[in-house]
């Protein structure tokens, strides 16, 4: 009779294991349940698609704008023609839209549609696009003496005379005085500085 006190102490010890095994089991059910309703998921479909095609053409969300390609066509039509050409050879896309997936090639392959064939297309995608444009002032800033960045910058006050009065021959001059300062008298680099 000794033996089978023993047996029910067993069998005790034994589902109290299971019923507290269970109790875990429900218990991480609960866990993980809870979890799940307080994840957010957001799924995306065509939109991953859809929003960037906006840079090209805002149009179809009922912006009345230039798209992106339009945008650098305007720019570089709106420089002194002997300028257009190097402006095309050197596009260079920055900041954080940069970053989207094959940006580089499709701004490419838009703008050779686009463009008249006399002009080469190169886009290019630096390594960090988002702050590119910020290191590429600080490192300009820094090269510079203030002598020679205060004739490279124009104030409001002269932005707005020269540009209620029309003058672009005082623009035309400023362009040349900064090519030739930055690239010698006469010398026809495709790189720019504006």
């Amino acid at each position: 009779s000794g033996e089978s006190n023993s047996d029910d102490s067993d069998e005790e010890t034994t589902e109290a294991q299971l019923k507290r095994i269970r109790a875990q089991k429900r218990e991480e059910m609960r866990r993980r349940e809870l979890e799940a309703l307080e994840r957010q998921i957001l799924s995306l479909s065509v939109e991953r698609f859809s929003t960037p095609e906006i840079l090209f053409r805002p149009k179809d969300i009922g912006l009345d704008q230039a798209g992106l390609c339009d945008a650098i066509i305007q720019s570089v039509e709106a420089c002194n023609p002997s300028l257009r050409a190097p402006l095309y050879r050197n596009i260079l896309i920055v900041g954080g839209c940069a970053n989207l997936p094959n940006i580089q090639d499709r701004v490419e392959k838009e703008l050779r549609t686009l463009v008249d064939s006399k002009y080469a297309i190169r886009v290019h995608v630096p390594k960090d696009p988002v702050g590119y444009a910020w290191t590429g002032s600080r490192d300009f800033v820094q090269s510079k003496l203030n002598s020679e960045i205060a004739s490279s910058c124009v104030d409001r006050t002269t932005w707005s005379m020269f540009e209620t009065k029309g003058c672009q021959s005082h623009w035309e001059a400023i362009e040349k005085q900064s090519i030739e300062s930055t690239f010698g008298k006469g010398n026809n680099s495709e790189y720019v500085i504006m």
